[in-house]
């Protein structure tokens, strides 16, 4: 009877910076990877796959069984109902407001300007890098990938 193979372990650091690379919407296309096999972590654009490959990069990345494709933060639902969660625990006069940034471009910068003169913009770095941190785990338990500590808190 084969034994079942030993999942990677992924440092939580490299798989943080992995889902702020993959949930970039600046048009590059970008795309991070993690090796099933060694937990290597893969940072990719459009522009690495042009006319001259990025030799960094291993040829076959494509390959599912042998990586796994970081979600987005949109993938794991944390822009607008994470900030609209916090919002309905922590400032709930200040829901409405949330609701009708969050309707147009620019939100982000809206939301972190309206936390800022409420003196919880701590409060929300601290909910949203533990929200991070626990959509990441959960994402690893379904890849059947081990989290490894990271050496920064948030």
């Amino acid at each position: 009877m084969p034994s079942s193979p030993i999942p990677a372990s992924v440092d939580l650091d490299a798989l943080i910076q992995a889902l702020d690379w993959a949930s970039d919407t600046s048009g590059l296309g970008n795309v991070a990877f993690v090796s099933r096999e060694t937990g290597q972590v893969f940072l990719t654009s459009d522009e690495d796959f042009g006319d001259a490959p990025n030799a960094a990069l291993p040829s076959d990345l494509d390959d599912v069984a042998r990586y796994a494709i970081v979600p987005t933060r949109h993938d794991l639902r944390l822009g607008k109902r994470l900030a609209v969660r916090f919002v309905q625990a922590s400032l709930p006069a200040r829901l409405e407001d949330t609701y009708e940034m969050f309707a147009s471009r620019g939100a982000l910068a809206r939301f972190t300007a309206m936390l800022d003169s409420e003196q919880a913009l701590d409060a929300w770095l601290a909910f949203e890098a533990e929200a991070i941190e626990r959509a990441l785990r959960e994402w690893a338990d379904m890849e059947m990938f081990v989290l490894a500590p990271g050496g920064r808190r948030h």
